[in-house]
């Protein structure tokens, strides 16, 4: 028996665990660490110091193969029930839960979506650091369904940026106002251009803000553009896997907001994974049912047909996914071949036979 305790909480209680139970901690820690060593939030924690209030007891106790409801999912990240189904909404798609039936009392998360949970509610609240909008822009440059800022908000900015320029500006004069009033004639000239340098350095470092600003949009824009288009139902999987590599060109020409474009390349690539995960799973499923008529011999011929037809439509039309289905279309294509061959002549009947059946 191992003997286990919580370092980082004082007075916590030793913890008896049997070498099973340490072997399956152990598991279940290096399956986290493998799995989200690149996450950025899981760098956060890195970088603060803060890895120990991920691994607790209940998350490394969690199963590898488990399901667990949002209550369950509550009481491993030691929250109420609310606490998990806001940061799920507010996340949805990073956390990925499994399946929902008909309302989120049915969501159910595997143990990689309770860890997501759990690093979300680390980071925010009112013991975090950061806002969920915040943790959005992290995940995936604040990406939605509507990935456009709010014109409202870009002219709040601007507003603001304006504001505290005549602010600044104001308060430059006042401060230096009776400093030239009180200076002598020739003194007043070197003072004035001064002042004039000193508003020529603000405007100027307004004008830097400004273009930064634009830049900024405009990247988003184009970084959304690129989604939309990998979003888009009518392309294919390979199609998608091209597009995502437009997100490096955009690297390239903007590499001041290479972290932000990258955000937006994780989380396509994510999604174009998902996706090609699914269409092989599909494709494979329809080819080996086209497979299966050819190779019935108890279904008419003129179905057998038709089912070969459209197995080599299959395979011509998914030049990515040939190689896997080439076995099964050969297959096909040797029965059919073996179908069509003359049968062989009968054998002779009556004294012929008798005479040369021997």
């Amino acid at each position: 028996m191992a003997e286990h305790a919580n370092k980082n909480v004082p007075g916590t209680e030793i913890e008896v665990l049997s070498p099973e139970k340490v072997q399956k901690r152990d598991r279940m820690r290096q399956l986290l660490e493998a799995h989200f060593q690149d996450s950025v939030l899981y760098k956060l924690y890195e970088k603060k110091g803060r890895l120990h209030e991920l691994f607790t007891a209940n998350i490394l106790d969690m199963d590898e193969f488990g399901e667990y409801s949002s209550k369950e999912a509550a009481a491993i990240c030691e929250v109420v029930d609310y606490t998990i189904n806001n940061r799920r909404s507010a996340l949805v798609d990073y956390v990925d839960p499994k399946y929902r039936q008909m309302n989120s009392k049915n969501w159910k998360h595997d143990y990689v979506s309770v860890f997501k949970l759990k690093m979300i509610i680390g980071l925010t609240g009112q013991n975090g650091d950061y806002s969920l909008r915040q943790i959005k822009a992290m995940l995936y440059g604040d990406l939605e369904e509507t990935t456009e800022i709010p014109q409202t908000e870009v002219m709040h900015q601007m507003f603001a940026q304006m504001k505290k320029y005549f602010e600044d500006t104001q308060d430059m004069f006042e401060r230096n106002e009776q400093l030239l009033l009180d200076s002598p004639i020739s003194d007043l000239q070197e003072k004035v251009e001064v002042l004039e340098n000193q508003l020529a350095e603000q405007m100027e470092e307004r004008e830097k803000i400004e273009k930064a600003n634009q830049e900024l949009m405009l990247v988003k824009e184009k970084c959304n553009e690129i989604y939309d288009l990998i979003n888009d139902p009518q392309s294919t999987v390979l199609e998608k896997q091209e597009l995502i590599q437009r997100y490096d060109t955009l690297v390239e020409s903007y590499p001041d907001h290479r972290d932000l474009i990258m955000n937006y390349h994780t989380y396509a690539v994510n999604k174009v994974s998902a996706l090609k995960e699914l269409s092989d799973k599909e494709l494979k499923h329809q080819a080996k049912e086209l497979h299966n008529k050819v190779m019935n011999e108890s279904i008419p011929v003129e179905q057998r047909n038709r089912a070969m037809d459209e197995l080599e439509k299959l395979f011509n039309d998914h030049p990515d996914h040939q190689e896997k289905l080439y076995h099964l279309l050969y297959d096909a294509k040797t029965k059919q071949r073996l179908s069509r061959q003359e049968p062989a002549p009968e054998k002779p009947k009556g004294i012929f036979a008798r005479l040369f059946g021997r």
